[in-house]
């Protein structure tokens, strides 16, 4: 695709790139696969050959895409002629890691196949989108795709948002071409649109497993090609999925399940909240209590009564309200930032550790 490219764009910009500080830097199609195919040739003199597992550690920048596509590029070790190589869509083309954001981070290889699908994309993702994150539609874009996916498996689902009021809060639309959803519950049967269940989906370029951890594997696949992603989601009578929250997050609270994501998102939306965690600790009379690691701005501009009348206020009349109010946290305890991956998401497992060392410190 890159040699093709080339071939027909030479002179167009294959990818941009602008840093924090507004400095935009760019490469063109041919520049690129000249760049990319000079590398493999210095790769393949070093002794590299098919299936060796390459390491590229650099910062996100262009230097970076030429490697890892110089990478690629000697799969068949024939650089030293003017076409690409020949490659098989199964072969692996790239390991990535998981973000880490709970645990460890795992090594997930990648095909060329399942690459090339992704590449057909270009939107917003990783994360939960909220409809005001969409606002962008009708203003600098004509249109903001959300997208949904994995490391593991790649791009699932996506909707385009022209209209942000039509969009609802945690959407990931419908599924991608070749891709199959569905809604499960514990015991793997599909249940009925509008009913919650863990979000499963496979395709062709299913998910090959982690690399050298066959336990962790086997868990999160079953042996029909199904992805189990962790995720609690709901399928909507207009066909449109909505992410809920985790799995393995479930709270329990009194004998009532509801996700830490659900309760974050409540306390999001003040306007002084940058950042939030909700963690449950637990507790001999009601199973689990809920406490919250908040970042507020200007600091010091919200008490933990604050917070909670705000909740309260967000949740009148709702259909989901919180019963007795069991859900809303009974510590606020606040912080000037929360940890994050080098991806940018949270690092739950971090927060909770400071969270709990809080919790200890305040009962001494």
């Amino acid at each position: 695709m890159l040699r093709d490219n080339a071939k027909i764009f030479p002179d167009r910009e294959a990818i941009v790139f602008l840093s924090t500080t507004g400095e935009r830097t760019f490469i063109k199609y041919q520049e690129l696969y000249d760049q990319a195919k000079f590398f493999a040739k210095g790769l393949l003199e070093t002794g590299i050959k098919r299936n060796d597992v390459v390491a590229i550690s650099n910062k996100n920048c262009v230097k970076w895409v030429i490697s890892s596509l110089g990478v690629q590029m000697t799969e068949r070790g024939r650089i030293s002629i003017i076409t690409l190589p020949l490659i098989s869509p199964d072969d692996i083309a790239a390991i990535f890691l998981t973000s880490g954001s709970t645990g460890i981070p795992k090594a997930v290889p990648q095909t060329h196949l399942s690459l090339v699908r992704n590449l057909h994309v270009i939107g917003t993702g990783g994360s939960p989108v909220e409809s005001s994150c969409t606002s962008a539609a009708g203003v600098i874009a004509n249109k903001v795709v959300v997208m949904y996916g994995t490391t593991e498996f790649g791009l699932a689902s996506a909707i385009q948002v022209s209209n942000p009021k039509e969009f609802e809060d945690y959407a990931i639309g419908y599924p991608t071409p070749g891709v199959e959803l569905k809604i499960v519950d514990d015991d793997g049967n599909i249940v009925p649109k509008g009913t919650s269940g863990e979000l499963y989906f496979r395709s062709r370029d299913r998910f090959h497993g982690y690399l050298n951890n066959k336990e962790k594997s086997a868990l999160c696949s079953d042996k029909a090609g199904w992805y189990k992603t962790d995720d609690i989601g709901v399928m909507r009578e207009n066909g449109i999925f909505i992410v809920k929250g985790r799995k393995s997050d479930m709270m329990i609270i009194g004998g009532l399940l509801v996700t830490h994501l659900y309760v974050e998102n409540i306390i999001k939306k003040h306007p002084n909240v940058i950042d939030a965690y909700v963690y449950p600790v637990h507790d001999d009379k009601m199973f689990q209590r809920v406490y919250a690691a908040v970042v507020v701005q200007p600091e010091g501009a919200l008490s933990d009564e604050a917070i909670r009348n705000y909740i309260v206020q967000q949740q009148s009349g709702n259909l989901d309200s919180f019963l007795e109010k069991l859900y809303i946290p009974e510590h606020f305890f606040f912080y000037k930032e929360l940890p994050h991956t080098r991806n940018g998401k949270l690092d739950q497992k971090a927060t909770a550790l400071m969270i709990k060392s809080t919790k200890e410190s305040k009962s001494n």
